[in-house]
């Protein structure tokens, strides 16, 4: 059966120059992979394989971390940031507000970090105060430096529902961005312990989380003793952020 391309999907071909494609050669292939594009926010990322395509969601994870910064001077990282989309849009936000900002960006990904530099390279003029390089989470981090803000869209999605996504994501996009072990929680859980002590007062760490999870389990599962946590549905009233405050 042929593909049936949704409005988005051909205007997007459309506008990258792939109108005169035949789809039947891409298969289930997402068009921004077929393109090397995606439109997040304001601006237009480059994505390949190597990287998960941010979603419309994400955008809201970006208005969350910006509402969240109230002072006029700011450490922030974005751990796990594959494209950069998200730190690189928090960025320029920021830069509008003229908010002082040293912003880290780091992935485990050496592929995903080639892209988040060619991204920064694209969309910013340089500036000594992004720093982007390969991390297991926060292990290669400075160790003297602490946030205001980590961010961290981590591969989330229980191992067993990996297998079931629809084709289009599971075929194409990097399992090693997707599959968060047996609850979804393996490298949050992880996270949280290197992140306790790297929080200054007030600091604050921003998650995307697997819908099925409740207040209750995450504040169990995660051991956040005497941190606050807020969790907040996404645009389709589906749990997704999870904001924990120093």
């Amino acid at each position: 059966m042929t593909r049936k391309l949704s409005p988005y999907e051909k205007t997007h071909l459309q506008r990258f120059g792939k109108g005169d494609i035949d789809i039947a050669d891409y298969g289930e292939m997402p068009v921004e992979y077929i393109t090397g594009k995606v439109e997040f926010g304001e601006q237009v990322f480059e994505v390949n394989k190597n990287v998960l395509i941010p979603r419309v969601e994400t955008e809201e994870f970006v208005n969350l971390a910006l509402e969240k910064i109230e002072k006029e001077e700011v450490t922030i990282a974005d751990v796990g940031c594959g494209s950069g989309a998200i730190g690189i849009s928090v960025w320029l936000e920021l830069q509008k507000k003229t908010v002082a900002t040293q912003m880290y960006l780091s992935d485990i990904s050496a592929e995903a970090i080639k892209v988040t530099k060619r991204n920064v390279s694209n969309l910013i003029e340089e500036d000594e105060n992004i720093k982007i390089f390969k991390s297991d989470l926060l292990e290669s981090y400075p160790k003297d430096v602490k946030f205001d803000l980590i961010m961290a869209n981590l591969p989330y999605i229980p191992s067993g529902r990996v297998a079931i996504l629809d084709e289009s994501v599971r075929k194409y996009e990097p399992h090693l961005a997707l599959d968060g072990g047996e609850d979804g929680l393996k490298h949050i859980e992880r996270l949280i312990k290197q992140a306790k002590d790297r929080l200054n007062p007030g600091g604050v760490i921003l998650l995307e989380v697997d819908y099925t999870h409740d207040d209750e389990y995450l504040r169990r599962k995660l051991a956040l003793d005497d941190m606050q946590l807020e969790t907040k549905q996404d645009q389709f009233q589906r749990m997704r952020f999870a904001i924990i405050i120093n």
